[in-house]
């Protein structure tokens, strides 16, 4: 099986995205709509005591 039909079969996207786009995005905002509900709201917190300084 080729990569692009692995990727339709897995539903995934077949355009990538720029590694230091997705870099850069993750600098202004590091929380991943993956992570688990308390770590979110635990880097959020640090996030808004950093922009109240």
């Amino acid at each position: 099986m080729d990569f692009q039909a692995e990727l339709k079969k897995l539903n995934l996207s077949e355009t990538f995205l720029n590694p230091d786009e997705v870099y850069e995005q993750y600098k202004q905002d590091p929380v991943l709509p993956w992570f688990p509900e308390d770590i979110k709201k635990q880097l959020q917190e640090v996030k808004a005591k950093k922009e109240n300084k």
